[in-house]
């Protein structure tokens, strides 16, 4: 694995833990932003949390798919 390998991978586990984290601890900050808002006015907060939980597994399994070398 290179450099740019290394980085993209630590890079969407980052990512990964903090939409993981969100969706499973309910996190208030990260909700009032903009984008989240879209997302809870339309999907609700139960739908917005699983969105962003899927979006978190989605992240984990490319960071995961790029560590191994693709």
């Amino acid at each position: 694995m290179n450099i740019e390998q290394a980085f993209v991978s630590t890079v969407a586990f980052i990512l990964a833990a903090v939409c993981l984290c969100v969706a499973l601890f309910d996190v208030q900050w990260f909700f009032r932003m903009p984008k989240a808002q879209w997302a809870e006015a339309r999907w609700g907060r139960r739908g917005a949390r699983l969105a962003f939980g899927l979006i978190g597994l989605i992240l984990m399994l490319l960071g995961l798919y790029i560590a191994l070398g693709s």
